[in-house]
């Protein structure tokens, strides 16, 4: 079955074409909007200019995915922006009004679970830790044995600690402070006890970045899919001392994450240090391959069937 998952981020708004075929997942097509939705709410609305700018880049990108599959097959999804704003009703039916699509609204939770459901589905790992920063929230899911043991989605995303803190490129100790202490309180939610994992696996933009940039200044092979820990602090304090050449790097590899891929990498950062990781794994599927398996395609489901 090919069908499109348009996931309503709160940093971007990415479509996905997928084909299944004897349970392999392949991307046919991807495109995405740079909307920033979390910065722009404002004492908690979403403002109507913001949904308009929304519903603009949901018909290109389901004008796009049309091309590729009938208007039945294109499902979209909403997560953290549409679960912390008061006019959530008035922006969904907004959308349905001027796009004819109907957002599925996910809990945190069940956003975290979808991402297990990606990432177990492409690999093998059975037990693990798996982080997935977006723009306004992380999910968290620790499993063992193939299922979860602890899952949690925290109120603290990079868009929103960027709004929030920083001023300019360039970030301060002072900056990092108050980032780093709104990311302890977050993560002081969630139950770390006992929690030791060798590997952290993430997933998203914040993570794919870690790994460009690992092969950028440290030279890891071009093939890598996992990074040492130890590199993400190495990354934190050539951007916190404002290096050039890591700013240019990072620019390169991901000029759309150039002011909030620095908090994003301090919450990973956060995590791989309550976990003592060593390394630190990029998954290629997360949230939208999980909701396509799961959603869509019903595959648990069937499994569980048989």
């Amino acid at each position: 079955m090919t069908s499109a998952v348009i996931d309503l981020g709160s940093n971007t708004v990415r479509m996905c074409v997928f084909e299944e075929n004897n349970g392999n997942i392949e991307t046919i097509f991807s495109q995405k909007e740079n909307l920033g939705l979390a910065g722009q709410v404002v004492d908690g609305i979403l403002p109507t200019e913001s949904i308009q700018s929304l519903c603009d880049g949901l018909n290109h990108l389901r004008t796009l995915a049309e091309k590729f599959v009938p208007a039945s097959e294109v499902h979209v999804f909403t997560t953290a922006v549409f679960r912390r704003i008061d006019n959530k009703e008035e922006a969904l039916e907004l959308i349905k009004t001027k796009t004819g699509l109907t957002p599925v609204h996910l809990s945190g939770k069940e956003e975290a679970r979808l991402d297990f459901v990606g990432v177990t589905h492409a690999t093998n790992i059975k037990t693990g830790f798996l982080i997935d920063v977006g723009g306004a929230s992380t999910e968290l899911v620790s499993f063992a044995d193939g299922e979860i043991d602890r899952i949690a989605s925290v109120p603290v995303g990079c868009l929103e600690l960027y709004a929030k803190h920083v001023k300019a490129l360039a970030v301060t100790d002072s900056i990092k402070k108050s980032i780093n202490s709104e990311i302890d309180k977050a993560f002081d939610k969630f139950d770390w006890s006992k929690l030791k994992i060798q590997t952290l696996i993430g997933v998203g933009g914040t993570i794919r970045t870690a790994l460009k940039l690992s092969k950028a200044i440290f030279g890891l092979d071009k093939e890598s899919v996992s990074f040492p820990a130890t590199y993400l602090k190495e990354i934190r304090k050539e951007l916190q001392k404002n290096s050039s050449d890591a700013y240019k790097a990072l620019y390169k590899v991901s000029p759309d994450r150039i002011v909030t891929f620095f908090p994003g990498l301090l919450i990973v950062e956060e995590a791989a240090k309550r976990l003592k990781c060593k390394e630190v794994f990029v998954s290629k599927y997360g949230v939208r391959e999980g909701f396509y398996i799961d959603r869509v395609l019903k595959l648990d489901a069937e499994k569980e069937k048989a």
